[in-house]
């Protein structure tokens, strides 16, 4: 069933500069589309809010897109002039609603947006099969999914936990019945597609346990693609003040810096070594590209961050492009995720990083998809709140740069292999092959 199929995409994200979902959904629709089949897009992206019909777009040349909400069922808004008292109701009813039925007036507003795009698309493009992805926690277009009754298989695709109940700690969020009718939708999702892919075998385990796991049946592993993506030479241009010094000893973190993701340890760790060799408080940097969790601003470790002269914040726009090449130009790249018992997460940037041949400073779990990819002996793998385990792995990183022979610590190259878009494409091929004949 997998040569040349007609596919339907739908995806939440699609912009490079915005989402890290919105990359790789951009990276598996290319991707697709190189395998031949005839690709068309449904994204509720809101880059393209303003796009009507079918259009295309630059780092997608021959991709057909439409944008789901010209479609919109008119929602439940105020005026602007609505009065602080009335924007109050609103909210409380908001929140009762979501509480009694999972997603507040507006949200289930959305997925009904989206199950009439569907049902459109599905009769202006005839497609063999429809493939949807979500963004964070926005899985309405697997939700718009399980109310389309026409014979056309799906594949629903997990990014990421679904809901916020299934996520680890720190991340994870209960309220009782809200969350409970998110489970319930997203056993409906789990039941009623073709089939189901996550990123990561950590990831397909982590959600298909327990009452879940009569669905292991119809899951496989679709790993996030580390491959380049269409672009202008100008995009790639970074600003003048993130040139790096190439005979600097530069650490370079791309995107955003969330709340759970705490930087302490690693900060702690760079300034213990500061303090005991001159030369690395000399030549040593570390750079922080993207968004700071407010609440990170207001702790005072921050204020001591920003204190000291080896470290630059940009938290300026910054394109996708952009910030590969600042990647490929640093000494080593630094991937920093929540200290928890498991992470089942798998960061797209880590796609990204691997691509760029670099080492990694991973301060992620011993259990967690980054050490699974990476090896659990990977050299520069420690756990995110141990600070000295963080110093001992970008000390002995900063004496083999010095000597010039920090290449020891790359990643394997059969590790970047397993995400290259000739393994992705067997496993793709593998799923479509797998699909029943309707």
């Amino acid at each position: 069933m997998s040569a040349d199929m007609k596919i339907l995409v739908l995806t939440e994200a699609l912009a490079l500069d915005r989402t890290s979902e919105g990359i790789c959904s951009s990276k598996f629709v290319l991707a697709l589309r190189r395998m031949r089949h005839d690709v068309v897009c449904l994204s509720s992206e809101p880059q393209f809010s303003t796009r009507s019909g079918r259009f295309f777009v630059p780092w997608l040349p021959d991709i057909p897109i439409f944008y789901a909400y010209q479609y919109a069922i008119q929602k439940l808004t105020l005026s602007e002039n609505t009065s602080r008292n009335a924007l109050r109701i609103k909210q409380k009813y908001h929140a009762a609603w979501a509480y009694v039925t999972g997603w507040n007036p507006d949200e289930w507003n959305q997925i009904k947006s989206w199950n009439y795009a569907i049902n459109l698309l599905i009769d202006q493009e005839k497609p063999d099969l429809v493939f949807v992805r979500g963004a964070g926690q926005g899985f309405f277009p697997h939700m718009a999914m399980t109310k389309i009754h026409k014979k056309v298989p799906w594949i629903a695709n997990y990014h990421d936990p679904f809901p916020l109940s299934h996520y680890p700690e720190p991340y994870r969020r209960v309220r009782r019945l809200l969350s409970w009718r998110q489970e319930v939708q997203n056993e409906k999702i789990l039941s009623e597609a073709s089939r189901i892919s996550f990123p990561s075998q950590r990831l397909l385990n982590w959600m298909l346990q327990g009452k879940l796991q009569k669905y292991r049946f119809k899951a496989t592993v679709i790993p996030h693609l580390a491959m380049d993506l269409p672009s202008s030479e100008d995009s790639e241009n970074v600003p003048e003040e993130l040139i790096l010094n190439p005979d600097h000893f530069n650490l370079v973190h791309t995107g955003t810096l969330l709340g759970p993701r705490q930087p302490w340890a690693l900060f702690q760790a760079f300034q213990k070594i500061i303090e005991i060799d001159p030369e690395f408080s000399h030549k040593a940097h570390i750079y922080l590209i993207g968004k700071v969790n407010s609440h990170h601003k207001t702790d005072m470790r921050w204020q001591n961050i920003l204190s000291m002269p080896q470290v630059k914040i940009f938290e300026g726009r910054l394109s996708y492009h952009q910030s590969l090449t600042l990647a490929k130009t640093s000494s080593a790249l630094i991937l920093l995720e929540a200290a928890s018992v498991e992470s089942p997460f798998f960061p797209a940037k880590l796609a990204d990083y691997l691509w760029t041949g670099k080492p990694i400073i991973a301060l992620s779990p011993v259990l967690s998809t980054t050490a699974d990819l990476l090896g659990k002996n990977y050299l520069l793998l420690a756990n995110p709140d141990d600070v000295d385990d963080i110093k001992a792995k970008i000390y002995q990183l900063w004496l083999a740069w010095k000597q010039g022979d920090i290449s020891k610590f790359n990643p394997l190259s059969s590790t970047v292999k397993l995400l290259t878009e000739a393994a992705v494409a067997i496993d793709i091929n593998n799923l479509l092959n797998s699909l029943p004949n309707l």
